[in-house]
């Protein structure tokens, strides 16, 4: 569970995980399901299907893990537009309003960024999304 303490780079993760597909037809064609040596016989039909489920959950604790963290950018760039709206949306009432919400449209272009940093994060989740498609 290394891999959940550090951010790990997406090419990284992917060439992990391609590895481990790969494995799963490597066992499947190198590992026989009998040995028989004369007098020794070994059945291993049990341990290539050990290593093999062991390799499948892996496999699938790592794509459930990429998928969580997609989502949870996702989520939250929904949550930053949600906030940018609402705000946009308000309903002014005096002039007092106008000139807060004018500063506040005026912000999100100069020092908070936010128009940038939303973009930002969507231009690194559709990079994310094709890795988790």
């Amino acid at each position: 569970m290394a891999y959940q303490s550090v951010d790990i780079d997406d090419g990284l993760m992917m060439e992990e995980l391609f590895f481990l597909r790969d494995m799963i037809w490597k066992v499947l064609e190198n590992v026989h399901n009998q040995y028989d040596f004369g007098l020794v016989y070994l059945d291993c039909t049990s341990f290539k299907d050990r290593i093999i489920k062991h390799i499948r959950e892996l496999i699938e604790k790592l794509e459930h893990t990429i998928w969580n963290e997609f989502t949870l950018k996702q989520n939250s760039i929904q949550q930053e537009i949600v906030g940018v709206r609402g705000k946009l949306d308000m309903k002014v009432e005096s002039i007092d309003d106008v000139i807060m919400l004018l500063d506040y449209i005026e912000s999100l272009n100069k020092q908070d960024n936010k128009i940038g940093d939303i973009k930002v994060m969507i231009d690194e989740l559709s990079i994310r999304m094709s890795y988790v498609e």
